[in-house]
């Protein structure tokens, strides 16, 4: 009883959550200097006319970063006539004295004036899974909604139209319908906590500046049922900042380079704050993952075929599944031989991407140097300094949450996660003359699932998957490889789907 009078004051918080940003800002007041009474913005009439784009947002709370949300209407896929909205929202809270963690992803497929045909959302509320599709068919709402312990499907009767409930409706609905100072505006919801129809209650309060944000923006209050909540919103139809619970919660804009960063910061650091959104769960587990050498998997929601890498090690093909794609990936690990040829038989010309330092790489410095010298010795042979260094980084640095991407700061502190200790290994490897280069992808853990990981290739005689992390030469079958390199723009399509991926596991050895 105590568990469920929890999930439900959780789902009451991730409704208001859902309301600052579907209705972007909540309950908050900030100090707004009116610029003209009578100024209004025009309605567009068609989505097509909007001149919005992706957007994304942070959420802060008592000052601190605890997660973003990303919007981003488009024409739909399956019909360039529609529109399609996603939206992604993710953060943590610590409410009630317990941590929570709320995941939400969705697509809205949308009339050209913002009418709802169809939704798709999959909401986690702390490691409780919820999926809730609804179709408008006929002057009727068909709804179903699976709970994993059962599945409710209801048809609701509609009398008039309904808008889409999360994905941003209110200044796209602002953009699409206008707004004027001083007017109300009245439209149709489908909640899903309560299965039951809602009425949106918008008032245009004024129009003006502030010291919180750089442009004039429309003051508008909106209620749904008991919540209430007022947001600001520009000329362009896009929000521009809030606040909320007295100020305590903040929203608001931020650039696209910095919520992927904060993305690709948390997921490959591991972040027990950032675990559910970022792990990639199987439809059954892989036992004994750390010794498997053979791994024949399927993975949904790639997105961009740019993440489809084949090699030596891996295969992939891509297969056509109506109007979406799979990725089939085909992964074998070949015993290591000793030997592989000695250090000065590397032909460094040939190389030089993988032996040259780089901004974070900084394998020329003295320390670096220095290190990778007394961790060889007198070793000259390829796989054997291999093994001595990736042993060395996996044995002398401690796991630590806070992942440094400067190798000299863990070289020094020896603490760091699987970036820090990838990071570190390359660059005593190309201290010592071995090709090396970063891995980005996915490993399995066991009793998680798939996580967003970071290892290492080095060539010797031929490349091989190494991983400081776990001591692994080679590294075993479960590291799904997607990108590969330093620079963070080669890893800018792998940061759009952490959140989206899905995996069935085929075969295993």
């Amino acid at each position: 009883m105590k568990d469920k009078g929890r999930l439900f004051s959780v789902i009451k918080l991730s409704i208001i959550i859902f309301l600052l940003f579907g209705f972007p800002l909540g309950c908050g007041w900030l100090p707004i200097k009116p610029v003209r009474s009578t100024k209004s913005l025009p309605p567009l009439h068609q989505l097509s006319s909007a001149t919005f784009q992706e957007t994304w947002y942070e959420i802060i709370f008592n000052g601190r970063k605890i997660g973003f949300f990303h919007l981003k209407p488009a024409m739909s896929e399956r019909n360039p006539d529609l529109f399609q909205i996603t939206y992604d929202l993710f953060y943590v809270i610590n409410f009630m004295g317990v941590k929570n963690a709320v995941i939400l992803k969705e697509i809205d497929r949308v009339n050209p004036d913002l009418t709802l045909l169809n939704f798709e959302n999959d909401i986690t509320i702390n490691e409780r899974r919820f999926l809730i599709d609804g179709t408008v068919r006929q002057g009727n709402l068909l709804t179903k909604i699976n709970d994993g312990h059962c599945i409710i499907n209801e048809t609701v009767r509609l009398n008039e139209l309904l808008y889409p409930f999360f994905a941003g409706v209110v200044n796209l609905y602002l953009s699409v319908n206008g707004a004027e100072v001083g007017k109300i505006y009245e439209f149709m919801v489908y909640d899903p906590f309560s299965r039951s129809l809602q009425k949106v209650r918008q008032r245009v309060l004024s129009y003006g500046k502030s010291e919180f944000f750089d442009e004039t923006a429309f003051q508008v209050k909106t209620k749904l049922a008991s919540l209430g909540s007022i947001s600001w919103i520009n000329d362009k139809g896009e929000t521009v900042f809030g606040t909320a619970r007295g100020g305590r919660l903040l929203i608001a804009r931020e650039e696209e380079a910095a919520a992927r960063q904060f993305i690709y910061q948390k997921s490959f650091s591991k972040a027990d704050d950032f675990l559910e959104f970022c792990r990639v769960e199987t439809d059954h587990e892989i036992l004994c993952c750390r010794g498997i050498n053979s791994l024949e998997i399927k993975l949904e929601g790639l997105r961009d075929k740019g993440l489809i890498i084949s090699d030596q090690r891996q295969q992939v093909v891509i297969k056509e599944e109506g109007d979406r794609w799979a990725a089939y990936f085909k992964i074998e690990v070949a015993r290591v031989k000793e030997g592989g040829g000695h250090l000065s038989s590397v032909q460094a010309e040939k190389f030089n991407d993988c032996l040259t330092p780089s901004i974070l790489i900084q394998s020329r410095h003295p320390e670096i140097i220095s290190q990778a010298e007394s961790i060889l010795c007198n070793q000259t042979e390829l796989v054997g300094s291999v093994k001595k260094l990736v042993a060395w980084v996996n044995r002398e640095v401690k796991d630590d949450p806070v992942d440094s991407i400067s190798v000299l700061k863990v070289l020094r502190t020896k603490k760091g996660g699987c970036r820090a200790r990838t990071y570190l290994y390359t660059a005593l490897s190309r201290a010592a003359g071995i090709p090396t280069r970063p891995a980005w992808g996915l490993v399995y853990r066991e009793g998680t699932g798939f996580l967003y990981h970071s290892w290492a290739e080095s060539f010797v005689g031929h490349w091989i998957a190494v991983d400081p992390s776990y001591g692994q030469v080679p590294a075993d079958a479960s590291h799904i490889k997607l990108a590969e390199g330093e620079v963070f723009n080669n890893l800018s399509p792998l940061i759009d789907v952490i959140g989206h991926l899905r995996a069935k596991v085929i075969n295993y050895q």
